[in-house]
């Protein structure tokens, strides 16, 4: 009675996975003629060096190269003549710039001796165009008076630069 058993279970087993790897092998032939059947080209492994690839988005590409405009208006004192020397005595604020936040960009312009405010525009913002640039100036300008400059004095101008 167990060999009768045994055997059925043996029988069982073998049908069992019979069936699985015929179903198996029919769900895999079904892939693979549906894929063939689409004539689509296979995706080839050399690159299209002719498709240029967007390595930064807009506003990284930007804030780089605002970082380059700070870096070469950025003046060491130790190493700059008696002339630069005199006017950081006079103007101890010029070691404190540039200012930056992700509002707006604040540098010292040696050729126009000027500061120059680069306002930088949310253009996904709910706030107006408007209303931004009337907030910034006013931060910007309060930040200035922090590390002591006299902006009544001091002349300064304002670039926009609008961002996504």
């Amino acid at each position: 009675m167990i060999k009768n058993f045994l055997n059925k279970i043996n029988i069982k087993v073998i049908i069992f996975a019979c069936f699985l790897f015929l179903t198996t092998v029919l769900v895999f032939a079904y892939f693979l003629t549906k894929n063939s059947s689409t004539n689509q080209p296979l995706p080839s492994l050399n690159p299209n060096l002719k498709t240029k690839i967007p390595s930064q988005s807009k506003a990284q590409e930007d804030f780089s190269r605002l970082d380059k405009e700070i870096k070469i208006e950025k003046v060491d004192p130790p190493s700059i003549g008696n002339e630069l020397k005199s006017i950081y005595q006079q103007n101890p604020w010029l070691e404190q710039l540039p200012l930056r936040t992700k509002r707006y960009v604040i540098l010292y312009d040696w050729e126009l001796k000027s500061i120059r405010i680069r306002i930088i525009v949310d253009a996904s913002s709910s706030i107006s165009y408007d209303n931004q640039i009337k907030s910034i100036k006013e931060e910007a300008l309060k930040n200035l008076q922090k590390i002591g400059v006299d902006i009544n004095k001091v002349p300064f101008y304002y670039v926009v630069s609008p961002f996504n």
